[in-house]
């Protein structure tokens, strides 16, 4: 036999091996796919089971009730008869509905100890049923309990009804124990909690721990709202305590500059409460501050920042710290402005663009004022050809030779920053504003960016309200010849990271939109800006002040103006004027300020109208001792 025979040969025995062992691997047994088939069949049984009761009892609502009670503790019965498992949630439902029947709140949360499976859900539900039904010793106990367990986070809800019980029951010694207990565990309470405290505390005569919690209410939820602002003065008309003990609240009147006078005359328009001199008011009682970040806070923000910057990239937090060197060596800018957002503002139409002009105005408007001027740019828009984000066709748009002359002006005066590709532009301006202790008092960003997406992880609500207020104005533009029916326009994204979308104005009397670009149009000369002094001097010391801000209503008429821009269109007309209007830094801060034993409180529905709150005699420096002991 040749080798060609031996060959076939054996694949012909490989073939004959082959097809038994195939045959054989996808071969199995009935006796074996069954019980499979069976035990899966059965799983999906059961979880239907469970999700139809689990149904059942989620339909009813949290409120608690005999009924409905009876029946979800029926069908866990059902479900316990049928051997099927017992979700959390559905026994943690069943706790809530019969929060008014302890013993049965207490045998399911037993059952859920026992099995390993309580959470801070159901612990909330035991609390709130022993609440319920009078045993404020045993939700104690069950509270402590949970906070001395490492594995749980207590929540508000968990320990809120407790705390008023307490309140509601002048169980004073308890109900203060257990608030310094939850303040030491991060709880944050809510106007609700304060308000049951400081009834109690009045009805109990209590100075001090009235004057301590009043002091924590205002701190925490400083533009108290009109229901709060009843609880306060109920608090205060009703204090049991002694006539030298009481305490003192009054109506004030706040002028535009924050001073606080006592009893105002009468006024017919809140016009005429704005121009009223001194003399018509009563006693001056105090001054309002402009509140600004603490240096801590100021710290806080500055890390935020820098650690944001490098969760983007490995090198952008150095390019941050690039920028920071950079303002080390250099003076402290008075105004830093947002260029895109300065730029986009009003652009988004067919013909809009990245407007140097509107750029050029404002910092010649801040110019004109003695103001150092910083104007933060990402890179890409400070080349010849730069992006075009509005809604124009045109997805570039090429800079004019005035441009690029405006550029190489604000390089050679130390007053542009160009943001490196890779980090948010937005981060840089942020970043100048408390880049050291002289920024926060001093430095102001000129921007209409909301920062919505910003606050969150920067600052709590409160702090980050303050810094806004006092370091971050907006501004308006304003064509000459701009209709003033038309609409305004909207701000459209700058391309690095955010839209600017808060740069959309809101029509008030008077304001009128930008008109569009020239098209075409080329200027020569840098844009200036046209302006009135305002009616009130601005909240900084300088005199020049009074030059940046003012009602974009009385914005100066053509025959006003001393200098155009050096646009003209393609017939030869002048070009219309741009007009800036730059927010004054407000005079002081609208919410609640303390000055030693004395608050001044907002009212939320009467502009300038505060009241004041003054504490007994010796009480404020009481908690003063006190908060340095706990300190301590």
């Amino acid at each position: 036999m040749g080798w060609r025979a031996c060959l076939l040969s054996v694949q012909l025995t490989h073939a004959i091996l082959l097809v038994p062992y195939a045959h054989f691997m996808s071969f199995k047994p009935t006796s074996l796919r069954d019980p499979m088939m069976a035990i899966s069949s059965a799983k999906r049984v059961i979880k239907e089971r469970v999700a139809r009761y689990t149904r059942q009892i989620e339909a009813f609502n949290n409120a608690p009730c005999d009924e409905e009670c009876a029946t979800a503790v029926q069908l866990l019965r059902e479900m316990r008869a049928e051997g099927l498992p017992l979700p959390v949630h559905a026994q943690t439902k069943t706790m809530l509905l019969c929060t008014c029947q302890l013993q049965v709140v207490e045998a399911l949360f037993e059952e859920l100890v026992a099995a390993g499976v309580p959470t801070e859900g159901t612990y909330a539900a035991l609390i709130r049923s022993q609440v319920a039904c009078g045993a404020r010793a045993a939700a104690l106990q069950t509270l402590t309990k949970l906070m001395d367990d490492e594995r749980w986070t207590v929540r508000l809800r968990t320990c809120a009804p407790l705390l008023s019980a307490f309140c509601e029951a002048d169980e004073q010694e308890q109900a203060v124990a257990l608030w310094r207990r939850l303040k030491s565990h991060g709880i944050v309470f809510t106007t609700v909690e304060y308000g049951s405290m400081l009834h109690m505390l009045s009805r109990s005569g209590n100075a001090v721990e009235m004057w301590r919690v009043l002091c924590e209410l205002l701190t925490v939820h400083g533009n108290p709202d009109e229901e709060t602002i009843n609880m306060i003065r109920a608090a205060v008309v009703n204090f049991a305590g002694d006539d030298r003990d009481a305490f003192t609240l009054e109506e004030t009147f706040v002028t535009e500059r924050g001073e606080v006078f006592l009893q105002p005359v009468a006024h017919t328009s809140h016009t005429e409460a704005v121009e009223d001199s001194e003399a018509t008011m009563g006693e001056k009682c105090g001054q309002l501050q402009l509140l600004r970040l603490s240096e801590e806070q100021r710290e806080a923000v500055r890390s935020v920042l820098l650690e944001r910057a490098a969760g983007r990239s490995s090198s952008s937090d150095h390019k941050l710290l690039v920028f920071d060197r950079w303002l080390s060596h250099r003076q402290t800018f008075d105004y830093v402005v947002d260029g895109p957002n300065v730029a986009y503002c009003n652009q988004n139409y067919v013909n809009g663009s990245f407007s140097y002009r509107q750029v050029g105005a404002l910092v010649d408007h801040l110019r004109k004022a003695g103001k150092r001027v910083l104007l933060v740019l990402p890179r890409k828009y400070t080349r010849r050809t730069i992006p075009n984000h509005t809604c124009s066709p045109e997805r570039t748009t090429t800079l004019s030779d005035a441009d690029m002359a405006l550029l190489e002006e604000w390089r050679r005066s130390d007053a542009l920053f160009e943001c490196p590709n890779g980090v948010y532009d937005d981060w840089y301006w942020m970043y100048a504003s408390v880049a050291s202790p002289e920024a926060v008092e001093r430095t102001v960003i000129v921007t209409n960016d909301a920062m919505r997406d910003h606050w969150v992880e920067l600052l709590p609500r409160v702090q980050f309200s303050r810094w806004r207020q006092s370091q971050i104005v907006e501004f308006r533009f304003r064509s000459e010849e701009a209709n003033t029916d038309q609409a305004l326009d909207e701000c459209v994204n700058d391309g690095e990271g955010g839209a600017h979308d808060e740069a959309v104005v809101t029509r008030s009397a008077g304001e009128v939109a930008l008109e569009s670009e020239l098209n075409g149009a080329k200027t020569d000369a840098k844009p200036v800006a046209a302006v009135t002094p305002p009616a009130q001097p601005t909240a900084t010391s300088d005199a020049t002040d009074a030059q940046l801000a003012g009602n974009i209503d009385n914005l100066p008429s053509a025959d006003e103006q001393t200098s155009a821009l050096g646009d003209s269109s393609s017939d030869s007309r002048p070009a219309p004027r741009l007009l800036v209007w730059v927010a004054d830094v407000p005079h002081f801060s609208v919410e609640a300020q303390q000055d030693c034993n004395t608050w001044h409180v907002p009212l939320p529905s009467i502009e300038r109208q505060w009241i004041r709150i003054m504490a007994p005699p010796g009480v404020h420096e009481v908690v003063a001792e006190r908060e340095e002991t706990d300190a301590i």
